[in-house]
């Protein structure tokens, strides 16, 4: 078994939620890269749009079988009225599989939010190589419930894969005779 990561998204956008209305995301921007305390922000009340981070640059080997994905959101509720927190993984620009809810475990500090798990079972997608390693691979995350007056922030998302098989690269045998 092998893993990559964790990877930092490179960029960031404002994907809207069905049924709108829903509240924009300010400086989505600020959740790209790795921990920095400067952060996306949305403010209430309601339910956010999807924060989708994309450009992980994984180099997942061809050949290879992603087992399992893991998504770490670092994100804080500034008043503590504790939203609901929902993660999901995005392919080709979009979003894929099932949604992970994570409500109860955003605080009123910046705290790392983890979903973890089998690709299949957990994740409710698959996931090959090609698609992880693309420029439109990421996670995503919203926010149901917000207070009014209050904000959430997002400051940055993780990504690791684990895998197993693969060629990461050519291998030349020559023999000689003799």
């Amino acid at each position: 078994m092998a893993t990559q990561g964790p990877n930092y998204a490179g960029a960031a956008a404002d994907v809207t939620i069905f049924p709108a209305p829903g509240i924009a995301w300010d400086n989505d921007g600020n959740a790209t890269g790795p921990p920095d305390g400067v952060a996306a922000s949305c403010t209430g009340p309601g339910d956010s749009f999807w924060l989708q981070l994309t450009t992980y640059g994984f180099a997942v080997p061809d050949g290879a079988t992603i087992t399992d994905v893991s998504v770490s959101f670092r994100v804080r509720d500034d008043d503590g009225d504790f939203p609901g927190f929902y993660i999901q993984l995005v392919k080709g620009g979009a979003g894929d599989g099932n949604e992970q809810d994570l409500t109860g475990e955003v605080t009123n500090s910046f705290t790392d939010v983890t979903a973890s798990g089998d690709i299949v079972s957990y994740w409710g997608t698959t996931l090959t190589p090609a698609e992880a390693n693309a420029s439109g691979f990421g996670a995503r995350c919203r926010f149901e419930g917000v207070g009014p007056f209050n904000a959430v922030y997002a400051d940055c998302a993780s990504i690791t894969i684990t895998y197993t098989g693969g060629v990461s690269g050519r291998l030349v045998i020559k023999a000689r005779r003799g």
